[in-house]
């Protein structure tokens, strides 16, 4: 039992990560003898596989990063790619799980002795009962996951005012990242004691969860700001675009209202923002991967304050009540 929820929750990790890039991982390490797999996927240590694996996975981050360059036409390929992959999960999840039961077994020996009393494979090298169950859930685990973080990506988008071209980038780096710490962290926790690989994964399922939760509820809360600011704009223009200005140039906003000494603090923010903003960007523009990077990254801290200082901004107005005429509501 200890083997197979391993190997299934290690299979899951896919689900948090990029899958090209963690199959990529898995065969690279096995070819060069860093691991061992299971020996019925050592077909993921030839070279047409990690030919394959490398161009799909080439071919899902190219588009995710171009999105900042031509975020029309990227952004449109970068959602059919990531829709069309979603299709492949099941099977990268299946794939590292029952790989991974060879890296478990080369790396505690006290799962060697279970291997031989839990058939995973027959005798002519096909799947078994039991390699049947460890493959269907990683699949299932990898699925359900990945799933969850398709879920919740609109509202974090939204939360943070990544919405766009800028959040393609964003999500492709942390995948990427996530990739090369979970399958580190798998080869660490398989060699001190497999169970914590399961222990890890229901930490992060529990995590994907309530970050879908805090999503849903930013989204609602988006949804209520925008109708109270579209209120405000259309009935108080002045206040509406005073609001649209703090947005755009912090502290600004603030001063207009009469809040002097706060806006004066904001501008200043604001100011020392964008500066040390020109200045790492022309110290990373010798290296383009940490360029890309960078711009997302700041991007996103930029549109957070903004939305933040915005939002406090619209709640010093009073709530605005639509006029009532002889038919009820005005209508918008």
């Amino acid at each position: 039992m200890q083997l197979i929820l391993s190997a299934i929750s290690a299979g899951g990790m896919v689900g948090v990560a990029d899958q090209y890039l963690c199959l990529l991982l898995v065969g690279l390490a096995a070819k060069f003898g860093w691991v061992q797999i299971s020996p019925a996927t050592q077909f993921m240590t030839s070279g047409w596989f990690l030919g394959i694996v490398g161009l799909f996975w080439f071919l899902t981050v190219a588009p995710a990063y171009l999105t900042t360059v031509a975020p029309g036409v990227m952004n449109s390929v970068n959602t059919v790619i990531n829709f069309l992959s979603g299709f492949l999960v099941p099977i990268s999840g299946a794939l590292i799980a029952l790989a991974s039961v060879g890296v478990i077994t080369g790396l505690d020996p006290q799962t060697r002795q279970i291997l031989e009393t839990v058939r995973l494979w027959s005798d002519g090298g096909d799947l078994a009962g039991s390699g049947w169950v460890v493959a269907s859930g990683g699949a299932l685990i990898a699925s359900t996951l990945t799933g969850l973080k398709a879920a919740a990506k609109p509202g974090l988008s939204a939360a943070t005012g990544t919405l766009g071209h800028t959040s393609a980038p964003i999500y492709a780096t942390a995948e990427n990242t996530a990739s090369l710490l979970g399958m580190s962290l798998l080869y660490f926790l398989a060699s001190v004691n497999p169970w914590l690989i399961v222990v890890v994964m229901v930490i992060v399922t529990i995590a994907l969860a309530a970050l879908l939760a805090y999503a849903i509820v930013q989204m609602r809360k988006l949804k209520s700001g925008l109708g109270e600011y579209f209120r405000l704009l259309k009935y108080r223009p002045g206040a509406g675009l005073t609001v649209a200005l703090e947005f755009l140039i912090w502290g600004l906003g603030w001063m207009i209202r009469g809040h002097w000494l706060r806006g004066a603090a904001m501008f200043i923010g604001w100011s020392i923002f964008w500066g040390l903003w020109l200045a790492t960007l022309s110290l990373t523009l010798a290296l383009p991967f940490l360029t890309v990077c960078f711009i997302p990254v700041s991007l996103i801290t930029f549109f957070w304050i903004a939305s933040a200082s915005a939002r406090a901004l619209l709640r010093t107005y009073p709530p605005v009540e639509e006029p009532v005429t002889a038919l009820g509501p005005a209508m918008s």
